[in-house]
């Protein structure tokens, strides 16, 4: 069996049969646990090999979702684009190189996660550093602008329709 496990301090694995519940703590509060076909998991798996992930799976990859290098605000960067409904998107960034990402703002709002490396969000001239596993939210109109090093992974769900594909632009 192959598990994978991003690149976090995490001693705890997963795996594709696991289930999200919410079990009650000592306090009554619901608190979201993983439980596995052998039960609860509270403990380090041993029966598996286990690889980092350096990348987005191949599947968020695909050739139809890549963003139009007209979308990208930052240079040496490869992403790839999600729809909802609501006319929502998903994007998921690899930052190849260490970069300056151009200042602009949205008219809606903006929640990114960074899954790998760092990424320093440049908000009216603070200087906040997103690391791996750190989440931030941009209200829109804001100002803003980053500086992701070399091997960034991140996350981005958007309020509105934030970039094009590559087919669409005809990049």
């Amino acid at each position: 069996m192959m598990l994978w496990r991003c690149n976090c301090d995490s001693n705890y694995l997963c795996n594709s049969t696991s289930t999200l519940k919410t079990q009650k703590d000592e306090w009554g509060k619901g608190r979201n646990v993983a439980e596995t076909q052998g039960g609860w998991k509270d403990e380090p798996r041993a029966d598996a090999e286990v690889k980092d992930m350096d990348d987005f799976p191949e599947f968020m990859k695909r050739a139809a979702n890549r963003i139009a290098t007209s979308s990208q605000a930052t240079p040496g960067v490869e992403g790839y684009l999600f729809d909802g409904a609501d006319g929502s998107q998903m994007a998921f960034w690899t930052c190849s190189e260490t970069a300056v990402s151009a200042p602009h703002a949205h008219g809606f709002d903006e929640y990114m996660l960074v899954v790998q490396g760092c990424y320093t969000l440049i908000i009216e001239g603070q200087r906040i550093p997103v690391k791996a596993g750190e989440e931030y939210f941009i209200p829109k109109g804001l100002w803003q602008g980053g500086e992701p090093i070399a091997g960034t992974r991140t996350i981005h769900a958007f309020g509105g329709r934030r970039a094009s594909r590559a087919e669409e632009a005809g990049s």
